[in-house]
Formats: structure tokens, C-alpha cells, sequence
């Protein structure tokens, strides 16, 4: 098993939802925490709360639509010294139809959603490598099956899962484990804080985060994985049988979206 204790965990996404589970459930396994977003006031209030000294705890802010990672990294080596878990949770959903939706929001949730992910990976990496540690990438249900209003969040996660499935092939040889978490439905404001095709906020909730499963219980079974060495984790319920139903029945599927869409 992983020892998740006096590890040092970066996790990105911290100051809400699952982030920010994620970063009290490691806290009070003893992890020492790196924690990311762009929201400064989120993340301060955030640390405050797992109540870590100074010296076992990061507030990192960063701008992931464009920020340097060779920077960040940096500052996280001058305070820890080293990397041992790095959680790729930072993202943002789309709710609006493509011909809505602005090329420029398009290219924000790509470099959020996937292209954030790759570059801090690719600057943690050297690091994680030496603790034969562990890169974590939160994808998505919808990386696996496609659904409308989140065409340029699909393609992102869709994007996000292929990398890390075929990055973990190749840190085969390093020791390090590539863990893919795919949350179903889950109960946060992620479709709240969704962008419009302007970037504006979408600002309504839906019915399958309503329905979904507490980012707290997420949270145990994702520390769960990791402490287990896990390569996949699928978080959620029913909703997970989508991808064999699409596969066994395309038709019926087809239908079925279709109507729970209302389209």
C-alpha cells in the first residue's frame, strides 16, 4: 500500500467541490499539501480549515488558463523539497450549444480542463519520479460518453483520460502509478458555475448533481485508490452504465439522451 502520510499531495481545484474534499480528507490522513486554484480567498479560507501548521501546508494560487508551471513547481520544491502526489481536479464545464460558443471560451476550457493538467505534470514529474510516486487525473463520465451543451467539456475530458491512460504505459519503467478517477454524478455546483457561450455563468443547478453523490464520500474512496495503488476508480452509481449500454444498444441510447436532454 501507499503511505499517504507526511507525503506531500498537490492538489489542484482546492478551494470547492471535490478539491477541496479531497484536501481535508488528506489532511487528516497526515499528507502535507500543496493546494491550487484560482481563487486566493477560497484557498486561504480552505487551509485555514484543516487546521495544518504552516509548514505542512502550500497555498499555491494560479490561473490555470495561463500560468507558468516551471514557476510553480519551483516554489513548491522551496518548501517541501520534493513531490510525491500530484491530483489534476482543476476544471470548468460548458453548458451551451458549439454554434454558442465562442472559439475563445472553446480554448479556455481546453487549456484548463487538459492542457493545465499536462503542464504540471510535465514539471512535477521529475520529482515524482524520484519518490516513485503517483500522478492522479480526475477525468470524467462524460470522457466516456459524449452528451450535448458540454461538446468543447467533453472533447477536454475525452482528451484528458486518452493522455493518462497512455502516460501511464510509459512511467512504467520510473515506478510511477497513473491513477484516472471518472466521477459520475456528483453533489457540487460545478453546472451552477458552468460557463455559457460567452463565459458567463450558467448560474442554475441540474438534476444529476442534485441526485449525486456527496464530494465527501468521493473524497474516502479517492484516498482510498490512491493509499491501494489503484489504476482506475469509477465514483459514482447506475449513471456508469451508460458507456456499455451506448456499446450493447446505440439506438436505444441515442433515445434515451435524447430524452433526458429533451432534445
Amino acid at each position: 500500500m501507499r503511505n499517504v502520510k507526511n507525503s506531500v499531495v498537490w492538489v489542484t481545484g482546492a478551494s470547492s467541490g471535490l478539491g477541496e474534499a479531497l484536501t481535508y480528507q488528506l489532511a487528516s490522513e497526515g499528507a502535507r499539501l500543496v493546494i491550487t486554484s484560482n481563487e486566493p480567498d477560497g484557498l486561504a479560507r480552505v487551509a485555514q480549515k484543516t487546521g495544518l501548521a504552516a509548514d505542512k501546508i502550500l497555498v499555491l494560487p494560479a490561473t490555470l488558463e495561463n500560468f507558468d508551471a516551471e514557476d510553480l513547481t519551483k516554489k513548491v520544491i522551496a518548501h517541501f523539497g520534493t513531490i510525491d502526489i500530484l491530483i489534476n481536479n482543476a476544471g470548468v464545464l460548458q453548458k451551451a450549444f458549439f454554434e454558442d460558443t465562442n472559439e475563445e471560451i472553446e480554448r479556455k476550457i481546453m487549456e484548463i480542463n487538459y492542457f493545465a493538467s499536462i503542464k504540471l505534470t510535465r514539471a512535477a514529474l521529475p520529482y515524482i519520479k524520484q519518490q516513485k510516486g503517483m500522478v492522479v487525473a480526475v477525468g470524467s463520465l462524460n470522457g466516456r460518453v459524449g452528451a450535448p451543451w458540454m461538446t468543447t467539456y467533453c472533447a477536454s475530458k475525452y482528451a484528458t483520460i486518452g493522455f493518462f491512460e497512455s502516460l501511464r504505459y510509459e512511467l512504467l519503467k520510473d515506478k510511477v502509478q497513473v491513477l484516472i478517477i471518472i466521477p459520475g454524478f456528483m453533489n457540487t455546483d460545478i453546472t451552477l458555475n458552468a460557463w455559457t457561450g460567452d463565459g458567463s455563468k450558467y448560474g442554475q443547478n441540474s438534476i444529476t448533481q442534485k441526485i449525486g453523490m456527496t464530494v465527501d464520500v468521493c473524497a474516502r474512496k479517492i484516498s482510498n485508490a490512491i493509499k491501494n495503488d489503484r489504476r482506475n476508480l469509477l465514483v459514482g452509481r447506475w449513471e456508469h452504465l451508460f458507456p456499455y449500454i451506448r456499446m450493447a444498444c446505440p439506438p436505444f441510447f441515442f433515445w434515451l439522451f435524447r430524452k433526458m436532454h429533451k432534445l
